[in-house]
């Protein structure tokens, strides 16, 4: 859910990703690769970048037109040949330090860059002075929490979300699933507000459930209601 809607953040509002405009971007995370199924959705011509062949053809599986292997390739130069010299109207980099400069030169005049990630570490300061010199490029660096402040886009954010998940156009592959911890068949739920803990209590771990004897619970005159 968290990185659905981080994902709409970047592909919406401030992302550039518009029918027909070539759009670049890391392919290989979970939310890179949402958001390469997202951009295709929107219409976007995806060009992603990945570290090894066994990620490409998994950037390919989930969106991507064009993959560029980075340890192989100059991936500003591969852009700039895919779009015929263009460059891409938008490059979402979740990498920072790293490909800051070589994302810029990959964008069209007026192209938009949007930072969601420091995964090489944080962007160094810049001179805004080169976004005039590269071709006049926008520069953002969304943030979930301000896209979502008020309660209207955070469901309108969620629903559209729903949206894409529903209709087939996003898939998100589970990883490891969760084993849920069950409260033991004998335990009592604490009704009480706060309540002393006495010394032949034990907590169980991942729940709000309290082990006690009937003896304790003689002693603090609670009655007890078993979970279901």
């Amino acid at each position: 859910m968290l990185q659905g809607m981080t994902t709409n953040t970047c592909c919406g509002a401030p992302a550039g990703c518009k029918r027909v405009m070539p759009s670049c971007c890391a392919a290989a995370g979970r939310v890179r690769l949402i958001a390469s199924q997202w951009a295709r959705h929107l219409g976007a011509t995806v060009i992603g970048t990945v570290g090894n062949d066994e990620k490409a053809e998994l950037a390919r599986a989930h969106g991507c037109h064009h993959v560029i292997v980075y340890n192989r390739e100059n991936f500003t130069e591969r852009v700039r040949e895919i779009t015929g010299g263009q460059g891409v109207a938008a490059v979402h980099d979740s990498v920072g330090k790293d490909t800051f400069m070589g994302s810029l030169d990959c964008l069209r005049p007026l192209g938009m860059m949007v930072s969601f990630g420091n995964a090489s570490g944080p962007v160094p300061p810049f001179e805004p002075a080169i976004l005039a010199a590269k071709g006049s490029l926008f520069f953002t660096r969304p943030t979930l929490m301000t896209y979502t402040a008020k309660r209207a886009d955070l469901l309108a954010s969620a629903a559209e979300l729903f949206r894409v998940v529903s209709s087939g156009a996003v898939k998100s592959k589970c990883g490891k699933p969760i084993r849920w911890l069950k409260p033991p068949a004998r335990t009592v739920i604490w009704k009480r507000a706060r309540p002393p803990v006495p010394p032949c209590c034990c907590l169980e771990a991942a729940t709000v459930a309290i082990r006690l004897t009937p003896a304790s619970l003689q002693r603090m005159k609670c009655t007890p209601t078993r979970s279901p």
